[in-house]
């Protein structure tokens, strides 16, 4: 259900009316170096108040409003190739889900029932399903990017680590800003305003985007660009503090994507039979060749409501509760085989169907004290469940609504409840240094449904697409599991520098055991569930801000331990004589994960900044006890892993990431500032598919852009350009037959943005 609905004309003329109604002083330019090294505030150590990011014992990485605006990151994709060692990317099956991966461990599947290794939070508020994760920055105060398991404090599925989004929160004073971007056959309009309703007591805050883009890629088949989607986004928040130890704060956000898939890149090669792992293929990192028959559909509907209140307690001690219920409805159409039908020896010509529909409600109560000079502690207990029903099938013909004794349909649906309880402690055992430590011990049970795709005419399917749901009553077979997990950690702090200090610890996290509700082969249905992944890893770093905060100096080595690694083992099915795509989900084996990361910000002079960033990673799985290459003996596939299984790379671990970015505020006199921005980032190459079949290429991408900001005045305007390599980046691969489904990110692209604030 659409709860609220807005449009463009609404926004332009909510845009000039508070134009009209604005006056105010001009504001002194400051350029954009004062934005960068400025000290971030984050949320997610879960303190009674917000902590300086250098002041955490852990790698954490944080972007404020002012640095996000600074780097003009229009969206949280454009943080992929900050830092490093994470990817922040959607894997391009289905828009805005996301497939984050931070040091090596992430999906390569976007089966909602899949748990994530990385977890995204929006306005603390864990998202069960990543959709409508993948969203623009400019109504976000931060995003804070921990890397390493997080299960301390956010339990299950941050093996890898988390991704807050946060929100902006009204304050006592009115306000407004207004974006206006036009970008390569796209444009975004946005506004926010927010002030005091009752003075000292009731503040608000309203923000509102629309971008519309007509389609970046060109499509040579069709003659035509591609790519079009439309979006739009309301949020709305309240604060209300009747007393200075309340605080109680509501926000309901609602967003709306509405346009074609994500364009598929041609990957096809008519003189092999299929990729393999003994025939891999790794495509051209310059090739947007897109010829697609049909563009696809994509609807997707989101809202959230966060409740969050604060409560100052006793001396020093406060109490914070945050509720939130979250909906999620989204259909796909998608070309799966992304080849032209008139291609020679191309062996497919299918659409995929993906459709789901998620509800979800949270609590978190927690407590925070601090006792006397020594000790601190949180103490928090959270509940989580959800309802979720997915629905996927392929249509053959290259359209839909073709009737043919190939078409599947199937999915399941999909109910699980955990409670959490955590404990944390830092306790300082002299003026420099401290202990901290603690535990979580959580406990889930899923209930699921499984309707296997079978053949099916499409008069008998299970899904109504208008609708944008699936009736699976009466269908399908039932399952269920549940687990029970301790998760502890202890780790030092050393204050060795007055602004710096060195830290380690060791941490034990849980990925959940999952269900497999895309089961694609009718022959072979796998009722079980993954057992848990355990992971325990071990962290020595630094943090430092040294030349009195002129240079940020940061930098970890680290080793990840896992036990029971649940991966997809892929293939294909034969189904009427034709190939369809085949998943199963299950513990492959053993893995260790090892690297290091080193990230230096200076300022040079009163007007430069540099930032120098490299990660290394080193993955292999160490006891492979699946085949997950699919290899042969005497023509029948093996049961079991070999020696060759665990030379297997493992998906998205990158062994480099390297960044340089540099900015430079150029001082005008009179006529204000102009600041130049220039950056540049590397990913090596990694495997896209467990198998190894298919690899992403390496990639370097060139951003760069200039803003004008005059001395007296609340505007600014930013030319910019990204991609300037005209770089491709895949957001997923994988094979059937001889086609790669390869699904890609926007190339060379140049904008203009303009920027009204008070």
């Amino acid at each position: 259900m659409k709860i609220y609905r807005y449009r463009l004309e609404n926004l332009v003329t909510a845009i000039f009316s508070l134009l009209l109604c604005a006056q105010a002083p001009g504001a002194f330019a400051a350029g954009a170096t004062d934005a960068i090294m400025e000290e971030i505030l984050v949320y997610g150590t879960k303190k009674g108040t917000a902590e300086v990011v250098q002041d955490i014992p852990a790698q954490v990485v944080a972007f404020g409003s002012e640095s996000l605006e600074a780097q003009q990151v229009i969206n949280i994709e454009d943080l992929s190739f900050a830092t490093p060692n994470v990817q922040l990317e959607s894997i391009g099956t289905q828009v805005s889900f996301a497939a984050f991966s931070i040091r090596g461990l992430g999906v390569d599947n976007s089966t909602p029932t899949i748990d994530p290794n990385v977890g995204s939070f929006i306005d603390g508020v864990y998202a069960g399903v990543p959709f409508g994760v993948v969203t623009d920055t400019f109504d976000l105060e931060s995003v804070e990017i921990y890397k390493g398991p997080q299960a301390l404090l956010f339990g299950r599925n941050v093996t890898g680590g988390a991704v807050l989004m946060r929100s902006k929160r009204p304050g006592g004073d009115f306000g407004f800003d207004v974006k206006a971007t036009v970008e390569d056959n796209m444009y975004i309009l946005a506004a926010a305003v927010e002030g005091a309703l009752v003075p000292d007591v009731l503040a608000g805050r309203i923000s509102v985007q629309y971008k519309d883009d007509s389609g970046w890629y060109k499509n040579d088949f069709l003659d035509e660009h591609v790519g079009d989607s439309e979006s739009e986004f309301f949020r709305g928040s309240l604060l209300y503090t009747p007393s200075e130890s309340i605080d109680l704060t509501l926000i309901f956000e609602d967003g709306h994507t509405d346009g074609e898939q994500t364009p598929v890149n041609n990957v096809f090669d008519a003189s092999r039979s299929t990729y393999s792992f003994d025939n891999p293929v790794t495509p051209q990192n310059s090739d947007f060749n897109v010829e697609q028959d049909y563009m696809g559909v994509t609807d997707l509907d989101w809202q959230q409501i966060t409740f969050e209140a604060g409560i100052d307690v006793g001396e020093n001690g406060r109490i914070t509760n945050i509720m939130g219920y979250r909906k999620v409805e989204s259909e796909t159409l998608t070309d799966v085989d992304g080849v032209n039908p008139t291609t020679p020896g191309a062996r497919l010509n299918i659409i995929g169907i993906y459709v789901i529909d998620q509800d979800q409600f949270s609590n978190e109560l927690r407590y925070n004290q601090v006792v006397g000079d020594r000790w601190e502690f949180t103490a928090g207990l959270v509940y989580f469940t959800q309802e979720a029903t997915y629905g996927t099938g392929l249509w053959r013909g290259g359209l839909p609504g073709i009737d043919h004794p190939s078409n599947v349909f199937g999915g399941g649906t999909q109910d699980n409840d955990s409670w959490s309880f955590y404990f944390n402690n830092e306790f300082a055992v002299t003026d420099t240094f401290s202990l901290t430590g603690g535990f979580n011990y959580l406990t889930e049970d899923k209930d699921v449904m499984i309707v296997p795709r079978a053949p099916s005419s499409l008069a008998d399917g299970l899904c109504d697409i208008n609708a944008q749901t699936c009736d699976f009553a009466g269908q399908g077979v039932p399952s269920d599991d549940d687990w029970n997990n301790f998760s502890p950690k202890l780790g030092f702090k050393w204050q060795v520098l007055e602004d710096g200090h060195v830290y380690g610890h060791i941490a034990r996290a849980y990925r959940s055991g999952f269900f497999n509700v895309r089961q694609t082969n009718p022959n072979s249905i796998n009722l079980n569930a993954t057992d848990v992944e355990k992971h325990t890893s071990y962290e020595l770093g630094i943090k430092s801000s040294l030349a009195e905060g002129a240079v940020r100096l940061n930098a970890a080595v680290f080793f990840q331990d896992i036990e029971d690694l649940a991966r997809s083992a892929g293939g294909e099915v034969l189904i009427n004589g034709l190939p369809s795509p085949f998943q199963d989900l299950l513990n492959v084996g053993d893995a260790e994960i090892k690297g290091f990361e080193f990230d230096v910000t200076g300022l040079v002079g009163d007007n430069l900044v540099i930032n120098a960033s490299v990660g290394y990673l080193d993955g292999d799985i160490t006891n492979a006890e699946a085949n997950i290459n699919k290899s042969k003996t005497d023509g029948v596939t093996d049961i079991v892993g070999d020696e060759i299984d665990e030379t297997l790379d493992i998906v998205r671990l990158s062994k480099w990431t390297t960044h340089l970015g540099l900015v430079y505020d150029m001082d005008l006199g009179d006529s204000g500032v102009l600041t130049l921005r220039a950056e540049h980032s590397y990913r090596s190459k990694s495997a896209a598919r467990d198998d190894n079949a298919q690899f992403f290429p390496s990639v370097d991408i060139i951003n760069a852009g200039m803003t004008y900001e005059p001395r007296e005045g609340n505007w600014k305007v930013t030319l910019y350009g990204k991609n300037l390599g005209d770089k491709v980046v895949y957001k997923t691969l994988f094979s059937i037959a001889n086609q790669v489904f390869a699904p890609i990110s926007k190339g060379r692209r140049y904008g203009l943005e303009f920027r009204y604030s008070l």
